[in-house]
């Protein structure tokens, strides 16, 4: 038998009692994506829809093969994708108060129209000449930077 403890605290009027518990359908998804990885539950927060890290992402090429973030992702730090060879495309509505680190994404192409970089975006020049053609081409182009591995 399972116990279960409930407080006042964690329920707000106007929302779904289910996504004040954090077990909504959002949350459930954006939890099992992330249990894949040496992501912690406590190193972000699913709130109104959208997931907030604390500080910076790193999903440097596990042997977890993936082709998506979740959507919605808000980031407070760096984003670091080393080596995601799979990935095919970021996240809708991506929100990174940092660096965003593609060396090795060598699936990306483009990039989203509503992605927000605060800082640099870091492309190895061996990850693609088609990602970083489109990133010279884009508003992006200010904040590349393309270098070498040795």
């Amino acid at each position: 038998m399972k116990l279960v403890r409930e407080s006042l605290n964690e329920f707000h009027q106007t929302s779904d009692p289910l996504k004040s518990l954090g077990i909504g359908p959002y949350e459930a998804y954006v939890n099992a994506f992330f249990d894949q990885f040496p992501v912690y539950r406590h190193e972000y927060k699913v709130e109104d829809g959208k997931t907030i890290f604390k500080s910076t992402l790193f999903l440097l090429g596990y042997d977890i093969d993936f082709i998506k973030l979740p959507d919605k992702l808000i980031i407070n730090g760096d984003l670091n994708l080393r080596k995601c060879t799979s990935l095919q495309s970021l996240p809708n509505d991506l929100n990174i108060r940092g660096s965003l680190w593609l060396n090795g994404c060598t699936s990306l192409t483009e990039l989203p129209d509503d992605l927000i970089v605060n800082g640099k975006i870091y492309v190895e020049s061996s990850t693609g000449k088609q990602l970083i053609d489109y990133i010279e081409q884009s508003i992006f182009a200010e904040k590349l930077i393309i270098y070498e591995n040795h």
